[in-house]
């Protein structure tokens, strides 16, 4: 009995036991899920993430606050701030602003004295201090350069030429394409490029230099030279103006899109930059380069033949390209995703290394949407939209003005700009594509280069003055 007895007890408590040991897992498995759970949804940052190094973000951003959801989930997200038509009479009204520093191209003079461009455009000043390489340049290259304009073959009285560019392309301030830095440790920072200009922009050409090399030209945005066989020129005027704004277009919407490796195609291989507008094609087309056009786009792209003018190629885009059929709803929402698209991407003064600058970054985020930006912060901050010069403020009054500022707006101080986000626990964010910051250390200021998109805290990001970029701020932008 009582080893029956005994044997009843030992079968109760090892029952007891395991339901215990059951529980315990039970537990540490929900407490492990959670753990994953909370894991993934604030350190992920795409998809694939597992280890996350710890020097990837700055002071007071947290993983969370690099997934643009996190900055878009407040009321009216997603409502159209302006409709396209809208948008067109913005970009008209920039245009015709002589203190936006833009070109209606379409409105230039159809003529030009060609012999007084090509004294102008040859009579600038040796630019002091600069490298080729590790060697410092002399006054002899620039002398090269400007003969090269000089023996330019021009007249007094010469027709605009008009054109597309066929690929990305850098304008550069004079007609010299190896990089000249002012730091031979720092050969990323050309100093003489001016701005980027992407497949399919408009140009107006004028004088091309002696060796046939370069031609100077000007987009909406700027005027610079760039390499002759970058750009097409049209038959005539009105071929051009025929496909300067087509009907039916797709427009790039990831940060950029590559396009596919074809034996039979200039374009071939080709990084196309986000905000680019290509035209789509209504023709049934059934092969292109050998292929279906199965499951693509049929694009038009602007070509160049072998005498040097405009040809329409037709290109496939693949379905599954981050592109829109149109430009973009401008919402918030989609304004924020767009500048995330850009997260981690390299900086690259004045559009080079087939990147963009900060100014140039806001720009073809903006161009998803329809708009056309002038070229730099001073162009675009005169602007005919809200602008509030927020220069001398103190930080409550700056405060206030950034609590009544739209997410998604556009904010500066002199040489930098920012798309702002939000306010988080006081603090204020923007996410940008920086050059350069100061960081305190015992030596005191050290400037750091990050050289891409960030996220960062206004407050506690700083100049290399030891300035707040907060403190330094003068200027916000708004378009609505």
């Amino acid at each position: 009995m009582r080893e029956h007895k005994t044997g009843n007890i030992g079968y109760v408590f090892t029952g007891k036991l395991c339901t215990l040991i059951v529980c315990v897992l039970a537990v540490l498995l929900l407490v492990l899920s959670a753990y994953n759970y909370t894991y993934a949804a604030e350190y992920e940052i795409g998809p694939g993430a597992a280890v996350i190094p710890k020097n990837v973000t700055m002071q007071s951003v947290d993983f969370s606050m690099m997934k643009a959801s996190y900055w878009t989930s407040f009321p009216g997200a997603d409502r159209v701030r302006m409709g396209s038509e809208e948008i067109r009479k913005l970009n008209a009204k920039n245009l015709a602003d002589p203190d936006c520093n833009m070109y209606d191209l379409p409105n230039l003079p159809e003529t030009f004295d060609g012999e007084k461009m090509k004294i102008s455009l040859s009579g600038f000043a040796d630019p002091k201090g600069l490298y080729l390489g590790r060697t410092q340049v002399t006054a002899d290259l620039y002398e090269n350069v400007r003969r090269n304009i000089r023996n330019a073959r021009v007249s007094s009285n010469m027709q605009t030429r008009y054109g597309f560019c066929v690929k990305r392309e850098i304008m550069r301030d004079i007609p010299y394409g190896t990089p000249l830095t002012d730091n031979p440790e720092d050969p990323e920072w050309d100093q003489l490029v001016l701005s980027p200009i992407n497949l399919g922009d408009p140009v107006t050409a004028y004088v091309t230099t002696a060796d046939g090399a370069y031609t100077y030209v000007r987009s909406t945005i700027c005027g610079g030279w760039v390499p002759t066989d970058s750009i097409a020129i049209c038959h005539s005027r009105e071929e051009w103006e025929q496909d300067l704004d087509p009907e039916k277009f797709i427009v790039v919407t990831g940060s950029e899109i590559v396009t596919e490796d074809s034996l039979n195609n200039e374009h071939s291989n080709q990084c196309i930059e986000m905000g680019t507008v290509l035209e789509l094609c209504d023709d049934p087309v059934e092969k292109i380069d050998y292929r279906l056009s199965w499951c693509n786009y049929v694009v038009y792209c602007p070509g160049r033949g072998a005498d040097g003018y405009y040809e329409k190629h037709k290109m496939l885009i693949p379905f599954g390209s981050d592109v829109s059929i149109g430009y973009m709803k401008f919402t918030q929402k989609n304004l924020i995703e767009q500048a995330f698209k850009y997260l981690g991407k390299r900086y690259g003064w004045g559009g080079s290394m087939n990147s963009q600058d900060c100014s140039s970054y806001v720009r073809e985020v903006y161009q998803c949407f329809g708009f056309c930006l002038p070229r730099n912060t001073t162009w675009q901050k005169a602007m005919k939209v809200n602008v509030t010069d927020i220069t001398g403020m103190s930080y409550r009054e700056k405060s206030d003005v950034f609590s009544a500022l739209p997410a998604g707006s556009i904010i500066q101080f002199p040489g930098h700009e920012m798309i702002y986000l939000g306010e988080k626990n006081g603090k204020h964010y923007s996410i940008n594509n920086v050059s350069s910051m100061g960081v305190d250390t015992e030596n005191g200021i050290e400037v750091v280069r990050p050289r891409s998109v960030i996220v960062n805290c206004l407050e506690d990001t700083k100049r290399p003055n030891g300035k707040t970029w907060f403190d330094e701020m003068t200027a916000t932008i708004s378009v609505y």
